[in-house]
């Protein structure tokens, strides 16, 4: 499988997403920040700060999928480099952002 981007693929204002709080029945709640997903997998990261209260039930707003809410579990947090990968559960984007390899990576690369 190929994980390549090109620059001129990204669409980054379908591809940076909502981070909301939810209420009684997966209603949207409030606004916590934004985050974005990993290549095509259900895994999104976001800032460890919009997703550390505790008892508070959270996911990510889909814009593209008419504004539906997609329930989402922390599944690493860092709170001192402040990044936490989430796990979107019932839901797979169609394109995220990729990974580059080690070997791809040299000072100064561009990557978006």
């Amino acid at each position: 499988m190929d994980n390549s981007f090109q620059k001129n693929e990204l669409e980054p204002l379908k591809m940076i997403l909502p981070v909301v709080t939810l209420g009684m029945a997966g209603k949207l709640g409030g606004f916590l920040g934004t985050g974005f997903f990993i290549e095509d997998e259900s895994f999104f990261i976001t800032a460890a700060h919009n997703v550390e209260s505790s008892g508070v039930q959270f996911g990510v707003l889909h814009i593209e999928d008419n504004l539906n809410t997609h329930p989402a579990s922390v599944k690493y947090i860092d709170k001192q480099s402040d990044v936490a990968v989430l796990e979107i559960s019932g839901y797979r984007p169609i394109k995220g952002f990729g990974l580059a390899q080690p070997e791809e990576l040299y000072l100064n690369t561009q990557i978006a």
